[in-house]
């Protein structure tokens, strides 16, 4: 039944988006890819529509997690990036250019060139805005911690080169929240950034090549944790999920260098699992100074995560 009331849907869906009714088409695409979510015609189908119809928000939602079904063809791409464009979010178009899984040098230099002529266009339609990010930037430890966040994430109206030198600058900020610098590493590692950039890493001056480091989804070390932790049958299954999520933090906290420093995942782990009171291995690791050394990291980011509660 389910099956054919999709069909019906997109028929008439069809019909109208024919006629260019895109908003009512839309409507209709919509009820069918509820009925189907992972229908992925049909979900693209909708972006487009939502697209046409000049309800970008609506259409970003449906795109925020498959991003990468959309990496395969140019049209599908194009698609993507136009969507991104009106939010407007400069670096994450480029960003997807980046990542596409097709060859075509001349669709990717014009696809370029839009995204460039795009983020020309706002900053001259939004030049106030622009210097207010700037203005932000060098006062951004005067604000929220919530409030550096959107700064930071603000920095993608920006053009590629103002948005790298901005980068450098915050990165270079001894005070700077490490959530902060590790979103602004990733973003450059996206980029697939070739450039040497420094930052100041909990007190030291560091140097890394974004092109050569992986995304935090990506880890080694996040990784082994995680399939670690999957062997825990005993372990509550919700309390595994929070307990997924709050590693994958920790890693984030170390990025971009994760993967320096948690050189043994599987003592990681079972100091994470000690320091939520679910191992008791105090007495066999407390002469262990690699032991102690995670347990600091744990203390540290305890104390960093609680700056956003």
């Amino acid at each position: 039944m389910t099956n054919l009331q999709v069909k019906n849907l997109v028929q008439s869906a069809h019909k109208l988006l024919q006629q260019k009714q895109y908003a009512a088409a839309a409507s209709l695409y919509e009820q069918a890819y509820s009925l189907q979510p992972d229908n992925k015609a049909v979900g693209r189908q909708l972006v487009y529509c939502f697209h046409a119809a000049h309800l970008d928000e609506r259409a970003f939602v449906i795109l925020q997690d498959s991003w990468e079904q959309y990496l395969a063809t140019i049209a599908d791409t194009k698609l993507l990036i136009e969507v991104v464009l009106a939010r407007p979010d400069f670096i994450s178009a480029l960003q997807i250019l980046t990542a596409v899984q097709w060859e075509d040098a001349v669709e990717k230099a014009r696809l370029q060139q839009l995204i460039v002529q795009q983020q020309k266009l706002y900053a001259q339609t939004h030049a106030q805005q622009q210097q207010q990010i700037y203005q932000q930037i060098l006062q951004i430890l005067t604000l929220p911690l919530t409030q550096q966040v959107t700064v930071a994430a603000n920095l993608h109206f920006l053009s590629r080169e103002d948005f790298l030198q901005t980068v450098q600058l915050l990165l270079d900020n001894p005070y700077l929240h490490p959530m902060i610098k590790a979103s602004l590493c990733e973003d450059l590692v996206k980029l697939k950034e070739k450039s040497v950039f420094t930052i100041n890493y909990y007190g030291k001056q560091c140097h890394f090549r974004p092109q050569e480091y992986p995304l935090i989804a990506h880890l080694k070390s996040l990784t082994e944790m995680l399939s670690l932790l999957a062997d825990h049958h005993e372990l509550n299954a919700d309390f595994v999920n929070d307990l997924q999520a709050e590693i994958t933090l920790y890693a984030a906290l170390l990025y971009p260098f994760t993967d320096i420093v948690i050189t043994q995942p599987k003592l990681w782990l079972l100091m994470i699992l000690q320091h939520f009171g679910l191992e008791k291995t105090v007495q066999t690791l407390e002469k262990d100074a690699k032991a102690g050394k995670v347990d600091m990291w744990l203390n540290k980011f305890d104390e960093l995560l609680d700056l956003f509660n």
